[in-house]
């Protein structure tokens, strides 16, 4: 069976449409795994879940862009993600259809404009046949490659790169049973039991997975505070946190998000999870104090200067223009930057507007904590405000990452 997945995102509402979406789905289907939301989905399915994870699963997407695709909210989202996977994967095949009348002019301007869609290359035939057999084409890179991975893939590959230094299958399949909730028919023969637990650790409630890399350090693992810090990211859910890496990582202007916390690790487990990251993940996340001038928009440039001024043993004071410059470099290595405001801390818009302009590939992360719905009103518009925070959910995940921290650098 192919294994290699490929999602398809459209609107199809005429006949015209109909005929090219089946004339790409039937040719794509003998070579790879065909995500397509009016076969893939079922009854009783979390639909909006499922096509994220589609999305995130998928190693390669053909965006079918009918006249009724570029009015589609759904087809707009899914664009915004799949134009991030393929800038924050370069391995990552994206290829526009342009159908019927839909021309390159048409996804130059808009929100696929910002999105800068019309830098892709596009496939623009009028016959369904034809267009079918040019994506074969353009998809082959990904069918003769050996492992086009996706950014959780590869999260996967370094927690199984960490179990398989020091611990035996047995070792697996005790910690399985005992923190995991292996049964009896999970012990299938030919079944790779690395990839396994990691895909269930990274999978698990988090007082589980906890559970599961004590087991795992009490078996005799040594690098088992490396993998808590792998693991623990994933109390927060993905879609929550995803947000995060496409403003991040895109091209569009409005990079600055907010959050009902006041945690400097829900800071940093939203960034990890968002990235699929390590919780000690070596993204540059400037934390701002509260201004101790009156000027606060001086103090805040100030502080963000002070953090990226360069540290090499060559490096010389460095300019602002220099250091702005040296944040911008870290966009164009797919690595975003992160600024966050005091706890609670709530800018001006106008401080907000002027710190946007001085670092433009910056994402500002505002943790909203206590502060006033009024006062947190006054930025709405500034800002992408991601889903509200959980508190005794994200109070519990960080009791359960302590205790075992604790116990794992003592």
């Amino acid at each position: 069976m192919p294994w290699i997945k490929i999602f398809i995102s459209h609107s199809t509402k005429t006949e015209e449409a109909e005929v090219f979406l089946n004339a790409v789905k039937d040719a794509l289907s003998a070579d790879f795994d065909v995500r397509l939301d009016r076969t893939g989905l079922q009854g009783g399915d979390d639909w909006r879940e499922k096509l994220y994870r589609w999305m995130d699963e998928a190693h390669g997407a053909v965006l079918l862009l009918t006249s009724e695709a570029l009015k589609s909210n759904f087809v707009q989202l899914e664009a915004s993600v799949l134009v991030w996977r393929r800038f924050r994967q370069p391995s990552f095949v994206l290829v526009p259809v342009l159908v019927g009348e839909v021309d390159v002019a048409d996804i130059s301007k808009g929100i696929f404009g910002e999105m800068e869609l019309s830098r892709i290359q596009a496939v623009n035939l009028d016959d369904p046949g034809s267009t079918a057999l040019e994506l074969l084409r353009c998809l082959r890179e990904l069918k003769e490659s050996d492992t086009p991975r996706t950014p959780r893939e590869v999260l996967e590959n370094r927690v199984v790169k960490l179990l398989k230094k020091e611990n035996t299958e047995e070792d697996l399949r005790d910690a399985g049973r005992h923190r995991l909730g292996w049964k009896n028919e999970d012990f299938v023969a030919g079944t790779d039991y690395y990839e396994k637990f990691a895909r269930d650790l990274l999978g698990a409630e988090i007082a589980a997975a906890c559970a599961a890399v004590l087991h795992l350090s009490d078996q005799g693992m040594s690098d088992a505070l490396e993998l808590l810090n792998l693991v623990v990211p994933a109390w927060v859910a993905e879609e929550d946190a995803k947000p995060i890496a496409q403003l991040a990582l895109s091209e569009l202007t409005r990079r600055a998000v907010s959050l009902n916390a006041s945690e400097s690790w829900v800071l940093h487990t939203y960034i990890s999870r968002s990235c699929y990251t390590s919780l000690k993940h070596g993204l540059e996340v400037c934390e701002l104090l509260p201004p101790s001038i009156e000027d606060s928009l001086a103090a805040f440039r100030q502080q963000i200067l002070d953090y990226f001024k360069p540290t090499n043993p060559f490096a010389s004071a460095g300019s602002p223009e220099k250091i702005k410059r040296l944040i911008e470099k870290r966009n164009e290595q797919a690595r975003p930057v992160f600024v966050a405001f005091p706890p609670g801390w709530i800018p001006d818009a106008k401080i907000l507007d002027a710190l946007r302009g001085e670092f433009r590939t910056v994402t500002f992360f505002i943790l909203t904590g206590e502060a006033p719905a009024e006062q947190v009103e006054t930025i709405r518009e500034k800002v992408y405000p991601l889903k509200p925070l959980d508190a005794t959910r994200a109070e519990s995940a960080y009791e359960e990452y302590a205790a075992v921290y604790d116990l794992l650098n003592r």
